[in-house]
Order: structure tokens, then sequence, then C-alpha cells
């Protein structure tokens, strides 16, 4: 293809979405625009990303949670993000458990240190690695909220009233 073929092209692809040429383009009804089904937020290097509130990033999790799409599981996926910012948010040891509660929902798993220990499939290869101080706090509980099932999750870590603590674990397979 030679340069003059390739210019024709680029104004004939850029024609198409100009309003100019196509008038009624810019009239369509924004429920008429196709949504892509995996992005709930803009982009993380906007200022309209930094923006959005906690409850934002709840609702879109509470929505994702349910569904079952391949891209929601993908690494870096608005369900990462959410997931990821709302660890971020809610626990740094300024939230109450029923904070957690109200923005997450029900978590997938809360195991407790009487769980952990009588159980030593989990115990060993679920919590050893994720949460080494259980023995030093056998009053908490671990409230864990599922991406990726057992392979990756964030647990929040409460004292009955507080939420302490959150982290990830990733299995990394």
């Amino acid at each position: 293809m030679n340069l003059h073929t390739l210019i024709k092209l680029i104004i004939i692809s850029l024609c198409f979405t100009c309003s100019a040429c196509y008038p009624n383009l810019s009239k369509t009804p924004s429920s008429e625009i196709p949504e892509e089904p995996c992005r709930h937020f803009p982009d993380e290097n906007t200022s309209a990303y930094q923006q959005l509130k906690t409850k934002d990033f709840a609702k879109a999790w509470q929505n994702m949670r349910k569904k079952e799409e391949d891209c929601y599981r993908k690494w870096n996926s608005d369900m990462y993000k959410a997931l990821n910012e709302l660890k971020n948010r809610l626990g740094g040891g300024k939230h109450q458990l029923k904070d957690l509660k109200k923005y997450m929902g029900k978590p997938d798993s809360v195991l407790d240190y009487r769980l952990v220990e009588q159980n030593p499939l989990i115990r060993d290869q679920v919590f050893q690695q994720a949460i080494p101080d259980i023995e030093a706090h056998p009053n908490r509980a671990y409230h864990l909220y599922f991406w990726r099932g057992w392979h990756d999750y964030v647990y929040f870590i409460s004292d009955g009233q507080q939420v302490v603590k959150a982290d990830w674990y990733m299995a990394y397979e």
C-alpha cells in the first residue's frame, strides 16, 4: 500500500466519526452506544478516577461479584481495581466492621481462630502464608472477599468491632 492510499484510508475512517459528515451521529442517544461490559471506571490516571468515592467502588464491586465474565478475573481488571481500592480505603484501621459489610456486602468466607485451628487444610495451605499473625491474635476474625476464588482474595481482619488490617492473598498460579 502506498502513502497516498494510506492517507485516503485515514481520512475516510476519520470521516465516519465526524459530525459534519454524519450529522445524526451526535444525536444518537447514549443508551444506544454500546458499553464495554467489563469497564466500570475511567482511566486510573485521570482526575475522574481520583474523585471516585468509596461508595462508587463498592457499588461496582457489588455488581461485578455477581457476574461470571472472564474479563473481571484478569489482572488489573476493574474488579481487581475495585477490590484493591476498597482494601486500601476500608482496611487501614479507621473503619468499623459494620462499614465493611455496608460497602462490601456479605463476605465470601469468614474464618476465625477456632476454625483455622480445627481445619489443617485451611491452616496449612491457605492461611499459613496469607495471614502469619493468626496465632498472635486468636480473637480476630478474617473476612474474605474473593477475586478469583480461593486463589486470590482480599482479607479484612477485625477484632469484632473494628477493621484492623486488610491485605491480599495471591496464589500466583
